[in-house]
């Protein structure tokens, strides 16, 4: 292939932006059909404090690739859905904690399930081998540019 050229549809990164994006398209379209106004943001906060409740703002804006400001008022959000709250931190009373309520963590177990369900979708055809490979390539491309 010449050098200078760029085909997109040999672009990883534009091959798994793509599918990021119509993953997170199709997510919210289920959460809206089942009652869960969450945006795709929205979810990735819920999923950090699903696997990490309880961290910093600062680390779930490191997580999210986020400014705090972003993060804040997705935080915000969330809190007057009543999907978490925040709290004084240990160490310092500057620093808040991000917590999910018990309706945050309903939400999960029946957003999840539908998400599950997207990704399901979205293997067809796909064997178990090559999904595994897949990750293991993407992982190391992140990696990489890390």
């Amino acid at each position: 292939m010449d050098s200078h050229q760029y085909i997109l549809d040999e672009s990883l990164g534009f091959l798994t932006g793509r599918l990021c994006r119509l993953i997170l398209k199709r997510n919210v379209e289920k959460f809206y059909q089942h009652g869960l106004p969450l945006t795709s943001e929205q979810w990735i906060v819920l999923v950090h404090l699903w696997s990490q409740d309880g961290i910093t703002q600062q680390t779930l804006s490191d997580l999210m690739h986020k400014d705090k400001s972003s993060t804040a008022r997705l935080i915000r959000d969330l809190e007057s859905q009543e999907l978490l709250c925040r709290a004084t931190g240990d160490k310092d009373a500057r620093e808040k904690t991000v917590h999910l309520t018990e309706k945050g963590k309903i939400v999960m177990k029946q957003a999840t399930g539908l998400v599950h369900q997207v990704l399901e979708t979205s293997y067809t055809g796909i064997d178990a081998e090559e999904l595994t490979i897949c990750r293991n390539v993407l992982r190391q491309a992140y990696k990489n540019l890390q």
